[in-house]
């Protein structure tokens, strides 16, 4: 049985919005030129993002206790230190099969 949960567009923008604060918080300082070094994984606040956009601006939506796990699994599949340093090199992947995030990251530029 689906239950709707009544997530709509505004979540997700405000979701995006505060990933962008976080990143723009966490980003290296500008150099000289007022170019920005690449982003650490080490200085993103990976466990802040999952509680912010999991339990404050989606968890309150989530009755259940099965779906809730879903939503934090799921949160902790994305925001983890690979999504910023890769490993092997390669452009981040939600899934083995997946390709790279190249959209999402050409609209967090938008943002």
């Amino acid at each position: 049985m689906y239950l709707s949960t009544g997530f709509d567009d505004g979540d997700l923008r405000i979701s995006v919005r505060q990933l962008s604060m976080y990143l723009d918080d966490a980003a290296p300082p500008a150099t000289e030129d007022g170019g920005r070094p690449p982003q650490s994984a080490a200085t993103v606040p990976f466990a802040a993002l999952q509680y912010a956009i999991g339990e404050c601006n989606y968890g309150g939506r989530v009755t259940d206790d099965k779906d809730r796990r879903l939503l934090l699994t799921a949160l902790q599949r994305i925001y983890r230190p690979e999504a910023v340093d890769s490993p092997d090199g390669k452009p981040f992947a939600l899934s083995a099969s997946g390709g790279p995030c190249a959209e999402y990251y050409r609209r967090r530029e938008d943002v």
